[in-house]
């Protein structure tokens, strides 16, 4: 805009729009490098061992590149391919990698031979190979979903962990087979050995005692509070504007100011009439339209409608020469008949059997969207219940209508969606250790991350969507993988200290790091991608703490009273 020469350009419309996404997209490349770059030192610090963080660096990136030269190869044949909602994949995958290949170099150090990768390989098969089929079938029930871009997502992820399959499990153990973890990496985890963290001693306190009643009070108030919270979370954007982009982003703010100024609406449902052949355009119809809009006009979210019946009006206006008491549906069939001749194309087929209702919207909010296709509903189910004539009103076309129709498909998909997740889990986790208990320790921690991450949705006004329905699913998946390490190492040691402070010590680095690299996206131009990296760094950030604090007081509940050890003695 240039309001020194005296105007101001404002563009809006679907081209610049994807501008505008493509600039972002550009964007989160850079997050990507920065995240890569940012895990690399971080391994580099915690390990002492430069090997090491090149090791694990290298196969998450071996694994990414599979996963989009896979992607890549199918979409000759598919219509596959990344795209803004599915760009989150690569991080994740390079995260789960980085995660799975430390509990890998971790295992190799306490062997107290730095060059043993067969056998950390060995002693981490069965929980790595849980955890990785976990998050495959944990991506895979996206399909669940009717929606294009949530199934090439799901399609994406599980490639995505088929490669780690093999680079953690294959890649990974051979690299420390050949090159070794590092002397000082390996002391480094010899000495731990003889230390207890402060938050080792605050996590068996919990175990018991005063400190076990606690704990249950903070866990029974957080399953509360989450069931409580996640009641008022709604399906859809909760925001006006494109909900790709900012609220503050240029493009919105030039669509706020025509929808101000000139009430033009970016933002059109349109809904479908079915009439039988050569009835589209009869009285009872037309007349029938009127009344839908009457109810349409007195809604909040309705800036106007346009139909048949009103151009109907118009044209029967202009034939008598703008006289406005003509400005109304005439009574004949055959007067009718003489004013659709003067239509353009657009508002009834050929053979008169449908015609189109545009409703313009204020915004494309849930709640506006929901009132719109609630009403449309009724009336419709009004028609049918007087059964006058043969009329059906239904939704929905437009890009508001296509919103409505998603949301409504991700309102009865997302619960089965979430059921059948932790369904898989669960049955995966009780083959693998046979133990109802350990599998309930797993599953709560998880069932309290879901909960709490859709109270925390409610706080930030991030509806359930497209962008934000994965991440949910996708926090399950990854999430499992910190519990099942410390349940593998706990039935190892039979002492949950000391799987708390080999593993666990790992879970709550990568937990840490990855959180923080992850937090980076919430900086981004594309409001969802936004919205995924402030629920990331959530789920990630409680994913650790429910692994590290609240799955060894369940265990004290469920499983057998965890013993004092001799890390406790000497303390």
């Amino acid at each position: 805009m240039s309001r020194e020469q005296g105007y101001e350009l404002r563009i809006i419309g679907v081209a610049k729009k994807i501008g505008e996404l493509i600039v972002g997209a550009q964007q989160m490349a850079l997050f990507f490098l920065v995240a890569v770059v940012f895990i690399f030192f971080a391994v580099w610090v915690y390990t002492a061992s430069l090997r090491v963080a090149v090791i694990l660096t290298v196969s998450g990136i071996f694994g990414v590149v599979w996963q989009l030269g896979l992607v890549s190869f199918l979409g000759q044949y598919w219509s596959l391919g990344l795209d803004p909602y599915s760009m989150l994949v690569p991080f994740l995958i390079f995260a789960m990698s980085i995660s799975h290949g430390l509990q890998l170099c971790n295992t190799a150090a306490l062997v107290g031979d730095r060059h043993q990768g067969w056998s950390s390989f060995q002693q981490l098969r069965k929980p790595a190979s849980l955890a990785l089929l976990s998050d495959a079938i944990g991506f895979a029930t996206l399909v669940i979903i009717p929606i294009g871009a949530i199934r090439d997502l799901a399609f994406t992820a599980s490639l995505g962990v088929f490669c780690l399959f093999f680079t953690t499990l294959f890649l990974v153990p051979l690299l420390i087979q050949v090159f070794g973890v590092g002397i000082k990496f390996e002391a480094r985890v010899q000495r731990r050995q003889k230390l207890l963290p402060g938050w080792v001693k605050l996590s068996m306190w919990c175990t018991r005692g005063v400190g076990r009643i606690i704990m249950m009070a903070i866990v029974l108030i957080l399953i509360a509070y989450g069931v409580y919270a996640s009641q008022q979370l709604q399906i859809g954007d909760l925001r006006s504007g494109a909900p790709e982009l900012r609220p503050d982003s240029q493009y919105n703010q030039d669509i706020a100011y025509f929808t101000q100024q000139y009430s033009q609406s970016v933002d059109v449902y349109i809904a479908l009439v079915r009439t039988p052949v050569d009835q589209c355009n009869t009285p009872q119809v037309l007349f029938a339209l009127e009344d839908f809009q009457a109810k349409l006009a007195v809604l909040d979210g309705v800036q106007d409608s346009f139909s048949l019946s009103d151009s109907v009006k118009r044209v029967n206006r202009g034939l008598s020469e703008g006289f406005p008491k003509w400005s109304h549906v005439p009574n004949s069939h055959g007067a009718i008949n003489s004013t659709t001749a003067y239509l353009p194309d657009g508002f009834m087929n050929l053979n008169c059997s449908f015609s189109p209702v545009y409703i313009f919207l204020k915004d494309h909010k849930a709640a506006t969207l929901k009132q719109v296709t609630t009403t449309l509903e009724n009336f419709d189910a009004e028609l049918q219940l007087n059964n006058e004539f043969d009329l059906r009103i239904v939704p929905a076309a437009g890009n508001a209508g296509i919103e409505a129709a998603v949301n409504d498909s991700i309102d009865q998909q997302q619960r089965s969606m979430l059921m059948v997740i932790y369904a898989v889990v669960f049955l995966l986790c009780l083959m693998t250790f046979r133990r109802i208990s350990l599998v309930l320790a797993i599953l709560i921690p998880l069932g309290m991350t879901s909960l709490l991450c859709q109270a925390l949705m409610t706080l930030l006004d991030i509806g359930v969507k497209v962008s934000t329905l994965p991440v949910i699913a996708l926090g399950v998946g990854i999430g499992v993988d910190y519990g099942v390490y410390i349940c593998a190492r706990y039935l190892q040691t039979n002492d949950m200290t000391k799987a708390l402070v080999d593993t666990g010590t790992v879970v709550g680095f990568t937990g840490l790091a990855l959180a923080i690299s992850v937090g980076t996206w919430i900086f981004s131009a594309i409001q969802f991608q936004a919205d995924m990296g402030a629920l990331l760094t959530f789920m990630f950030t409680w994913n650790l703490l429910g692994a590290l604090m609240v799955l060894p007081f369940l265990l004290s509940i469920f499983h057998r009273p965890i013993t004092k050890t001799s890390h406790e003695d000497n303390s």
